[in-house]
């Protein structure tokens, strides 16, 4: 069992318990960079809170959802049967090159060991945009990871170096939400 894993038993009471269900203010301001009629890859997808969203508030896409956690997947292809859902990894996505309108790494990289190479993947994957969103808040200082075991990590990454190594993808755009808990937005047109 992964670090996810543990979490899909309890997830209507985890992602309750964070403000990040269908129709949470954090998923309205995510959705507001989401075109009607784009290709999303939502990478990271845990329960398919995203699909939700999209289904509940009418707003169309054409979607898939990846993770890496088995359990995580298993459950949304029971709550969400008409959509495809895969069991893959951030650093290593298993889709060709420009498939995706976009592609959303939502709450994925402060539980990576490194953002390089799965924003790399994103960009390989995405035909025009990245959205990254964050809950832990970039810093000043050095990147540290924290190993919570079984896959799970907890990353805090430099705000200069974050910037620079983004930047050098393509335009950014930031934003911030903070009506629940606060989540950090960038949008990356590459």
């Amino acid at each position: 069992m992964t670090y996810w894993d543990y979490h899909i038993d309890n997830h209507e009471r985890y992602i309750r318990s964070y403000g990040e269900g269908e129709g949470s203010p954090n998923r309205i301001r995510l959705f507001k960079y989401i075109p009607v009629g784009a290709s999303v890859l939502d990478v990271g997808c845990g329960p398919g809170c995203n699909i939700g969203h999209a289904i509940q508030t009418g707003h169309k896409i054409s979607y898939k959802g990846v993770d890496n956690s088995v359990k995580f997947i298993e459950a949304c292809k029971n709550l969400f049967p008409e959509y495809p859902f895969e069991v893959q990894d951030a650093n290593q996505l298993n889709e060709p090159d420009n498939s995706f309108d976009l592609v959303i790494l939502q709450d994925v990289l402060e539980h990576l060991s490194g953002y390089e190479q799965a924003i790399d993947e994103a960009c390989r994957v995405a035909k025009s945009r990245v959205l990254i969103c964050m809950w832990i808040p970039l810093h000043d200082g050095e990147d540290k990871t924290a190993d919570m075991g079984d896959g799970g990590y907890r990353s805090e990454y430099n705000s200069k170096k974050f910037m620079k190594y983004i930047e050098s993808k393509g335009t950014v755009t930031t934003d911030k939400e903070t009506e629940h808990r606060t989540h950090w937005y960038y949008i990356l047109d590459i």
